[in-house]
């Protein structure tokens, strides 16, 4: 015996039953439990970071520009002023910037009078909204001279690992 439940509408006010009503449940934006300065992180490359040896120097500059990168995954900085945060000089600062550009961690952006701005490469991170991650990480492929083809969920992050590994590919084919 199988048994049917009807939702409906009642007017409070005057005990009419309301036909064509329709039920809705809306739940609050979930928030995170940061109360701010957070940032969404790519596993994959982070075992490539790993991997690549960066040296102390450019990890702790890396985790710096991670603590002082703004919406859209921009960071705009003074050298000395990284030096003398982490108690060090401009020069190793320099390098281990400039390193972590060689690895594709960062992007160059334009200057800012004396300050140098960056941003974090998308396929490792971001800070901002969903959407527009998917935009830098379309606009960052189509930069490589690849053709997006938008297959469903998923099919954005399998295409890059594939562009990481034809990069691999090359890197190594390369004469020393």
């Amino acid at each position: 015996m199988s048994s049917t439940v009807q939702i409906g509408q009642v007017d409070l006010q005057t005990g009419e039953i309301l036909d064509g009503a329709v039920l809705a449940v809306v739940y609050p934006k979930r928030r995170n439990g940061f109360v701010e300065g957070w940032i969404s992180m790519a596993q994959p490359p982070m075992l490539v970071l790993a991997q690549a040896n960066l040296g102390g120097e450019a990890m702790r500059v890396f985790l710096v520009i991670l603590a002082k990168l703004d919406y859209e995954n921009y960071v705009v900085f003074n050298q000395s002023e990284i030096a003398r945060l982490l108690g060090t000089r401009q020069p190793s600062i320099s390098r281990a910037i400039a390193r972590l550009v060689e690895e594709g961690v960062l992007l160059v952006g334009p200057k800012f009078s004396n300050r140098s701005s960056y941003s974090l490469n998308p396929e490792y991170g971001w800070k901002g909204s969903a959407r527009n991650h998917h935009n830098a990480l379309k606009q960052r492929m189509k930069a490589r001279g690849l053709t997006i083809v938008d297959g469903g969920p998923g099919s954005l992050v399998e295409a890059l690992e594939v562009c990481r590994a034809a990069e691999a590919r090359e890197e190594a084919s390369k004469p020393a």
